[in-house]
C-alpha cells in the first residue's frame, strides 16, 4: 500500500486536491493509494493563460515536498519486530511532519496486530482484589463491611466461595474495584 504524504493544508482555492501523481501510478499500478494531507498543482495565471506547477511556499499556501511512503499490513511476527525496530527510530519525530506520520500510522498497524495477537485477558476477581488491598495497604479486616464476617471474607480470598452479586455490588461502590473484573467467571478450590 503507498501512502503519499504532503504538507500543511493550503487555503487557497486555485489548487486542484484529489490528483495523485502518475509516478505513483506508474510505480504501484494495482496498489491502492491513501493520501494523507493534501496533492495539488497551483495554477499560476500569466495574462490570459494558465500555467500550472507545484504548490511551494507563497503567499497562498505552503506545501513540503512530497514523501511517498511503503506501509504494508502486519501478517507475521517477522514484520511485527521490523516494525517495533523502525518505530524506535522515528520515536522522536516531530507530529505533523511526515516521519511524525509515519510513526502514527505504524504505530497504529501495531496496536491492530497485538490488539489481534496478544489480547490482554481481564484479572481473575480473587487476584484482582488481592492486588486491590496490597496496593491500597489493605487488610482482609477491611473487607469485611463488603464481603462480610472474617469467616466470609477468608473463605471469598481463599478460592472457597464465590463473590456474590451484592458482595460485587458492595466492592465496586465501596472500594471502587471495577465490575467488569468481578463478574468474571473463576475457579474455586473444592473443600477437603
Amino acid at each position: 500500500m503507498n501512502v503519499l504524504l504532503w504538507g500543511e493544508q493550503v487555503a487557497s482555492s486555485s489548487c486542484l486536491v484529489g490528483k495523485v501523481s502518475p509516478k505513483a501510478r506508474r510505480e504501484a499500478p494495482h496498489s491502492p493509494t491513501i493520501s494523507v494531507g493534501v496533492t495539488c498543482e497551483r495554477q499560476d495565471r500569466i495574462g490570459k493563460a494558465s500555467v500550472k506547477s507545484p504548490c511551494t511556499q507563497n503567499g497562498i499556501g505552503i506545501h513540503s515536498r512530497r514523501r511517498e511512503m511503503n506501509i504494508r499490513p502486519i501478517h507475521n511476527d517477522t514484520i511485527y519486530r521490523e516494525t517495533l525496530t523502525e518505530i524506535e527510530g522515528l520515536f522522536d519525530a516531530t507530529p505533523g511532519t511526515p516521519e511524525g506520520d509515519r510513526l502514527e500510522v505504524l504505530v497504529t498497524l501495531v496496536e491492530a496486530y497485538e490488539r489481534k495477537h496478544f489480547p490482554i485477558l481481564p484479572p481473575d476477581p480473587v487476584d484482582a482484589i488481592e492486588y486491590w488491598m496490597e496496593s491500597r495497604g489493605l487488610t482482609r479486616r477491611d473487607l469485611e463491611p463488603f464481603i462480610g464476617a472474617r469467616g466470609r471474607v477468608a473463605e471469598v480470598l481463599n478460592r472457597r466461595r464465590p463473590l456474590s452479586v451484592e458482595m460485587i455490588r458492595r466492592l465496586h461502590t465501596g472500594l471502587g474495584l471495577p465490575a467488569e473484573i468481578l463478574i468474571q467467571p473463576y475457579a474455586l478450590q473444592r473443600a477437603a
